[in-house]
């Protein structure tokens, strides 16, 4: 993993990037998307969140192997999803000298098409964020104002 985790990542199975928008949630022409720092996932079963697919669990944490293994079986089953908390590392894209504005952050997965799905149409999400400065100490605000496709819509 490179990140502390000590057990096996896929390398860039999402990829994010932020974009600034307008009033009418269009790209702004000239802007230089931001792209994300993460360079590897692990994922597995940790959130039933659909009412369809299996209910019981596919595939566990422990799929994602061990520091030194060769061979591993990781995966999400249908209704599942694998939830990365923001705390995590690389979790991030650099705001560092964006004004405050409108922003969408996009979210594609598999975009080498490397796994197995039953569709490719879900691939793609993104949230709207209306980005703002604190003037008390300078601390970023990044507050959602919409959000794009969710698995089953």
């Amino acid at each position: 993993g490179g990140d502390g985790h000590e057990h096996w990542h896929v390398s860039r199975v999402v990829v994010y990037w932020l974009e600034a928008v307008d009033e009418t949630r269009q790209p702004v022409a000239g802007f230089e998307r931001r792209y994300d720092s993460k360079v590897g996932f692990c994922f597995f079963d940790s959130h039933h969140d659909l009412s369809f697919g299996r209910t019981d669990l596919g595939y566990d944490s422990t799929g994602c192997g061990k520091l030194g293994e060769d061979a591993f079986r990781m995966g999400l089953s249908v209704g599942w999803s694998d939830v990365y908390a923001f705390f995590l590392p690389g979790q991030e894209v650099d705001i560092s000298g964006l004004p405050d504005g409108s922003y969408r952050l996009w979210a594609e997965v598999d975009t080498e098409g490397w796994f197995r799905e039953s569709s490719r149409e879900n691939n793609v999400t993104w949230v709207d964020l209306e980005l703002s400065t604190l003037e008390a100490d300078g601390r970023r605000l990044a507050r959602v104002v919409s959000v794009g496709p969710r698995p089953g819509d």
